[in-house]
């Protein structure tokens, strides 16, 4: 007569399954939220080269200028509904078939337009460029209607040369204009207004006002990934990096100067001029000439190889003394934003060009 067990779990045995089942979960969940996080981050990156290939293609039908931040004096209304400026995101139109490619999918700030519309987000900034203010506005693009554009000649390093960055923020979108900042050095991270002289990056953000009606309630910071930006460059390629990596700080004249002097490198990838590409230029021709170097010894290697075995063969059959490789020489190698405070000062740090100005 056989005897039937009952096969119910214990209550142990359910709280050591509960127990790895939490376990699992808390190795896991981390693991699979980085995974969305990257691959945000790609499809951000894909949206930044898109972008990147437009303003190329501006810059050629438009002599070889960048495009301007923002454009006035325009027919505001005759862009669209509820449209109150020109930027670069109209001027750069023509060659975007969807204006989708302008948010990032990990941006979720909420924008605000001071009314109920706002278009739609702006995940993008671009680089400030000014002809008067060179160690604050070092960039690519002017937002001052008395500030000529910037040529693509006068950019020493294109694929050296950020053009782009994330940007964050509530006054961001499409019915206003792809929001920027006076400070170049501020898409590096840098803000010397602040008490530790560091912009913020997601998921922390400074606070501002963009909508009187709503005082402190403006929202702004680097979009990141993983404590990485991506960045698009002047030749139409973006790639993702660590705001720090981009410039030395502080960026001031006496600072260069000191760098300099030290044998320090100044290489500046937010900076248009050449000077300060050189530091990554010396490193590049140092990896070529020891490759070079490299290259050459296994060459002299293989070639020696090659000479030396037949004249092995000739010795060996010639032991007595008259055949053609008894007495050849062997051959060898041999290788050888504070208070305004005139023209040349930036706006206010927190707000640039205010809503509707």
């Amino acid at each position: 007569m056989n005897s039937r067990k009952n096969a119910a779990f214990t209550l142990i045995e359910l709280l050591v399954v509960i127990a790895i089942i939490a376990i699992l979960a808390a190795i896991l969940f981390p693991v699979f939220a980085q995974a969305r996080d990257k691959a945000r981050q790609t499809s951000c990156l894909s949206n930044m080269k898109q972008l990147g290939i437009s303003e190329m293609m501006y810059i050629q039908d438009y002599d070889e200028t960048f495009p301007r931040l923002r454009l006035y004096n325009l027919n505001y209304a005759s862009f669209g509904p509820g449209k109150w400026a020109y930027g670069i995101q109209d001027a750069l139109k023509p060659y975007i078939k969807n204006d989708d490619v302008w948010k990032c999918p990990s941006d979720g700030i909420q924008r605000d337009d001071c009314d109920a519309t706002f278009g739609k987000a702006i995940s993008y900034s671009f680089t400030h460029y000014r002809n008067t203010d060179e160690w604050f506005a070092f960039g690519l693009h002017p937002y001052y209607d008395t500030n000529a554009s910037l040529s693509l000649a006068s950019v020493g390093a294109p694929a050296d040369t950020v053009s782009s960055y994330e940007l964050w923020t509530s006054a961001s979108y499409t019915e206003g204009y792809a929001y920027w900042r006076y400070r170049t050095y501020e898409a590096a991270g840098w803000a010397e207004y602040l008490t530790n002289q560091k912009f913020p990056m997601w998921p922390n953000t400074v606070t501002a006002t963009w909508c009187s009606s709503r005082p402190g309630a403006m929202r702004i910071n680097l979009g990141a990934h993983q404590a990485k930006v991506n960045y698009l460059f002047a030749d139409g390629h973006a790639k993702a990096l660590t705001p720090e990596s981009l410039m030395p700080w502080p960026w001031t004249a006496a600072t260069v100067a000191s760098r300099t002097a030290a044998g320090r490198s100044n290489r500046n990838l937010l900076h248009y001029d050449g000077q300060y590409k050189s530091a990554m230029d010396e490193k590049k021709k140092m990896i070529l000439a020891a490759i070079g170097v490299v290259v050459a010894i296994a060459a002299a290697i293989f070639v020696g190889s090659k000479t030396l075995a037949p004249e092995k063969e000739n010795i060996v059959g010639s032991l007595d003394g008259t055949g053609p490789g008894a007495t050849g020489p062997v051959k060898g190698m041999k290788d050888g934003q504070p208070a305004v405070g005139g023209e040349n000062q930036p706006p206010p740090a927190n707000v640039e060009g205010g809503r509707g100005q």
